[in-house]
C-alpha cells in the first residue's frame, strides 16, 4: 500500500541512484528535491554530488528545505546549512548533462 520495505547495504549509494534514477524519469524539464538535516542525510547529499556530475541539470532543480529549524541559515544546526555544504557547493558551477 505505501511502497517496498527496502534493507540496503550503502544508505547513500542507494540514495544516490534512486535520485538519478527519479531525475531521468521526470515528466518535465524541472525537478523538485527536499532536503532535510542529519548525519544521515550529509553522507547521502555528499554521494549524489560526486555521481551528479554531468548528468544532472542543477539549474532545472528547484531545492526545498524539509524540517527546517528556526535557526539562522548559518546556525551548524541548520539543515539549509547542511544541504548547501554537502550537497549545493559540491555542484558548483551548473554543466550541461551528458545523459
Amino acid at each position: 500500500m505505501f511502497g517496498d520495505f527496502v534493507v540496503v547495504d550503502n544508505v547513500a549509494d542507494a540514495f544516490a541512484e534512486q535520485i538519478l534514477e527519479a531525475y531521468d524519469q521526470r515528466p518535465d524539464d524541472v525537478f523538485a528535491l527536499a532536503l532535510c538535516g542529519g548525519s544521515q542525510a550529509r553522507a547521502c547529499y555528499e554521494r549524489l554530488a560526486q555521481v551528479s556530475e554531468g548528468v544532472i541539470d542543477w539549474l532545472s532543480v528547484n531545492i526545498y528545505w524539509g524540517d527546517e529549524r528556526c535557526v539562522p541559515a548559518d546556525d551548524p544546526d541548520s539543515n539549509q546549512l547542511l544541504g548547501r555544504q554537502a550537497l549545493l557547493e559540491r555542484v558548483g558551477e551548473p554543466t550541461p548533462c551528458t545523459r
